[in-house]
């Protein structure tokens, strides 16, 4: 899909008329130059100090129902821990009940711009420009802007649960340990995308603590399941932030222990000590956009782990082309782990596609360019399925991400 910076300004500039009082001019695409207002309308809003506050999303998005009632629903489907309403926003002809697909962003509450760039996806799809059109015509588009709102005014990762234990360093991203994933200190709260295990019974914690812990004490990621148990969607893209990283496209992934051949000699992935490069080599020097991953547990149903690859693929060749007149984009092979409570994996063993996004926290560009990743990579992904295309990309193509390389801070001027 040939989506350009323009279409992402007007589906921002969109968003920001929406939450700004007295903007109706700023909506309006008959004005003198209308177009060209309205894409200047979303540098001003992106290029301001602020990410939209837990009243304003609830402002846009019920604002955003009442212009479109043919094809927007808002959905409160649930409450955060401490009380704040979740809502979910469904794009779609209602007539037609077409299979649908879902994203996620902000299931860590420091994370920001994900939100941003799903609402932008919304707005675009009650556009009625020809690419939303082809999207509509097949599949409902259902997102979920942020996760965790208890996390997002703090701010930090967690939830919030005065109740909730200190973290337990045992539990891990490969293995579960104990199932305990939270703050490091009691009282603080849980990391909500460690809950993400659907049948409950099969979490650590659960396993561990069946009296403490009967159901699973993360009312966000219940909310969740239960809102995809509903939809039913195909797959579910999950936004996330993370640190800056070189790209690293000399190592290669020897892929999850549990598929290795055992054959295989382990000693190639020892270091070797320091080995000096060819004196005409410049170095790569890249800084990644961001990275993917695709379901690694191993029980995951290998028509869900394929599907999820060409999820993959298809996002990663929509956004490595994007105009790259003072940046390249880039995105590598996030480093994740098989653990079953983390919604690339939880989401995957219930059922559905499912792919992590994250993008760098110190991605070269400005607040538009960063915000635009998750929208250019959920109407890929959309769009792909509606036309049909996704399903006839190559999954073995994801070996083509490059690994992440050592971690960077990005420097102030």
């Amino acid at each position: 899909m040939e989506l350009d910076k323009r279409d992402f300004l007007k589906a921002m500039g969109g968003i920001a008329a929406l939450t700004t009082a007295g903007s109706a001019a700023a909506r309006s695409d008959t004005q003198p130059g209308g177009e060209f207002e309205l894409e200047e309308f979303a540098r001003a809003y992106l290029e301001n100090d602020d990410v939209l506050d837990n009243r304003e999303l609830e402002t846009l998005l019920y604002q955003l129902e009442s212009e479109h009632p043919e094809l927007v629903t808002v959905d409160q489907f649930g409450r955060s821990n401490q009380g704040r309403p979740l809502y979910a926003v469904h794009v779609g002809k209602k007539k037609q009940k077409n299979p649908g697909v879902m994203g996620i962003a902000q299931q860590h509450g420091d994370e920001y711009f994900m939100a941003e760039g799903l609402l932008a996806v919304a707005q675009f799809l009650t556009s009625g420009d020809p690419r939303a059109e082809r999207i509509l015509e097949n599949r409902s588009v259902h997102l979920v802007p942020r996760a965790n709102p208890d996390g997002f005014v703090v701010p930090h990762r967690y939830n919030v649960d005065p109740e909730a234990p200190e973290d337990d360093p045992e539990s891990g991203i490969f293995q579960g340990g104990s199932g305990i994933f939270a703050a490091s200190e009691p009282g603080v709260g849980w990391d909500v995308n460690r809950y993400n295990r659907h049948d409950w019974t099969q979490h650590e914690l659960y396993q561990n603590f069946p009296d403490e812990y009967p159901e699973n004490p993360v009312p966000e990621a219940v909310a969740v399941h239960e809102l995809m148990a509903d939809v039913d969607p195909e797959w579910v893209i999950d936004f996330h932030r993370m640190g800056s990283f070189m790209v690293d496209y000399e190592s290669e992934w020897p892929g999850p222990e549990w598929a290795r051949d055992d054959t295989d000699d382990d000693s190639a992935d020892e270091p070797v000590g320091f080995v000096p490069p060819d004196p005409n080599d410049p170095g790569d020097g890249f800084i990644g956009t961001g990275a993917m991953l695709w379901p690694l547990h191993e029980d995951v149903d290998p028509e869900i782990r394929e599907l999820s690859k060409q999820l993959v693929v298809t996002m990663r060749d929509e956004l490595i082309d994007l105009d790259t007149e003072l940046r390249r984009v880039e995105y590598a092979r996030y480093p994740g782990g098989t653990y079953g409570g983390i919604a690339r994996n939880g989401h995957a063993l219930a059922g559905y596609g499912s792919v992590l996004v994250e993008v760098a926290g110190g991605t070269l560009g400005d607040r538009i360019f960063r915000a635009r990743q998750p929208f250019d990579a959920m109407l890929a992904a959309a769009e792909a399925s509606a036309d049909g295309s996704l399903y006839t990309v190559d999954a073995d193509r994801v070996d083509e991400l490059p690994e992440t390389g050592n971690s960077v801070g990005i420097e102030d001027d």
